[in-house]
């Protein structure tokens, strides 16, 4: 009797942790959690250290590199607007591809919108990352999909490193007609003061950068 009702309880187990795990193989989107993984993303690379007109500068040396992954088969288009860049290229499940951007991609105005949005899509979910690179100075990025973006950011600045190394953050629209209102906590290396609100209207594909004065650089919160 002791053994029969243990194997009734086992069964049950059974059943239950069936029941429970055939919503999550039908993949329900309900229970799927947004993450990194996406089909579209809008990204930029912003400008590296020196400009192009310094001695120490070898434009040559500049990287931009782009690298895919995906769990599945992906073909993934990458577009640039303003520098007429345009390549596809096929990613096989579980490697990386690496992807050479040409150096004119990266950023070069302020407070000017420029199209060197990098626009990137895939016809499965894969995941980005960036890297910026050049002599003494590198970054990376992890790229998000358009499907979790949102509407409100804060960005955060580093204190005093050079005149020549300023805090500064670039914005890309994902739609046409995008208003975009900016309050900077310091006065802007153009000149706008700290605290005063201001819009710029965005198309689609387009970058903003803005960077802080050097001397208002560890004021902000």
């Amino acid at each position: 009797m002791i053994r029969s009702t243990r194997l009734h309880i086992a069964s049950l187990l059974l059943v239950l942790m069936a029941g429970f795990c055939s919503p999550l193989t039908a993949r329900d989107p309900e229970y799927i959690t947004k993450n990194s993984e996406g089909r579209e993303f809008w990204l930029c690379f912003m400008k590296n250290f020196r400009s192009s007109d310094d001695r120490q500068n070898r434009q040559a040396a500049l990287k931009l590199q782009l690298f895919l992954t995906s769990s599945h088969d992906a073909k993934v288009r990458i577009e640039i607007d303003e520098i007429g860049y345009d390549n596809t290229v096929d990613v096989k499940a579980n490697t990386v591809v690496n992807v050479q951007i040409p150096a004119k991609a990266q950023l070069r105005a302020i407070e000017t919108a420029e199209r060197l949005a990098v626009h990137i899509t895939a016809d499965t979910a894969i995941s980005v990352y960036g890297l910026n690179s050049r002599f003494q100075t590198t970054d990376t990025f992890m790229g998000l999909p358009v499907s979790v973006l949102g509407t409100t950011y804060r960005a955060v600045g580093y204190t005093k490193l050079a005149s020549d190394l300023l805090s500064a953050i670039s914005i890309v629209a994902t739609e046409d007609d995008s208003d975009v209102e900016i309050t900077p906590t310091a006065n802007t290396s153009t000149g706008r003061p700290a605290g005063k609100m201001y819009k710029v209207r965005l198309r689609k594909g387009d970058v903003y950068t803005l960077g802080s004065r050097w001397e208002s650089i560890g004021q902000c919160d």
